[in-house]
């Protein structure tokens, strides 16, 4: 099956779902198996795109669902730049989920991310700025996932003020 530019809202229509994700799909799928066990992969390049809140430029990478897991590997996802002339946010990986046991894996990294477009962080008193740069790698259930990070905040602003640049670890 070859997409350009299909409507994923159309796709989900078709497909019977609703999901908070839309965008222009183009790609290239192949499917095999059975009814009871089917098998479905292919190239994927999804633009203008949003998943609830978030919005991006382009996703893309290649997609495999089969045998109770949907895996997304060699990922590639793009943030729109905050302000003409900032870098453009990009996060690289790839993910797994489990379909039977709702478990994830995991393992991204996040360069020049604009902590302006992360609006469940934002505040009209307390606007924040500046970049995140990350590498996370995790597993477990989708909710509660065992996560290892290590974080670095580029010229952190909190709102008129740049407070400095931060190094961290997260392990949960």
């Amino acid at each position: 099956l070859n997409l350009v530019g299909a409507d994923t809202e159309d796709l989900q229509h078709l497909a019977g779902t609703s999901y908070p994700a839309h965008g222009m799909l183009t790609g290239q799928f192949h499917g095999k198996g059975t009814r009871a066990n089917p098998e479905f992969s292919g190239l994927f390049d999804l633009s203008g795109a949003a998943a609830g809140s978030w919005r991006f430029d382009r996703a893309r990478g290649q997609l495999t669902v089969g045998g109770n897991e949907v895996r997304i590997s060699n990922a590639e996802v793009r943030l729109p730049a905050h302000a003409k002339g900032e870098p453009a946010g990009l996060l690289t990986g790839n993910f797994g989920y489990h379909t039977d046991t709702g478990d994830v894996t995991f393992d991204v990294a996040g360069a020049a991310l604009p902590l302006e477009a992360f609006s469940q962080i934002q505040s009209a008193r307390l606007p924040v700025g500046g970049r995140l740069n990350l590498q996370a790698r995790g597993q477990g259930p989708w909710k509660s996932p065992e996560v290892h990070a290590t974080l670095r905040l580029i010229d952190l602003k909190l709102g008129n003020d740049i407070v400095g640049s931060f190094d961290g670890k997260v392990d949960s």
